[in-house]
């Protein structure tokens, strides 16, 4: 885990494109998630990158097949 900044808390309710962009800015992999002054959890890029991909299956299996 890197040191812990203002920068570095994700709030809550935080959009994932955003989250990606400080990700790109920060070349950082993981982020404490904190709501008020209390720590929620922990997000990750990975936990980014199955959501992404649990999603467009999801997403795939939904769409009806071209025939």
């Amino acid at each position: 885990m890197e040191h812990l900044t203002k920068e570095t808390l994700i709030a809550l309710d935080m959009k994932i494109t955003d989250l990606l962009k400080l990700i790109g800015t920060l070349h950082q992999r993981k982020f404490p998630v904190a709501r008020g002054h209390g720590l929620d959890g922990v997000i990750s890029l990975t936990d980014l990158t199955r959501f992404v991909a649990l999603a467009a299956l999801f997403t795939q299996e939904s769409q009806p097949e071209n025939l």
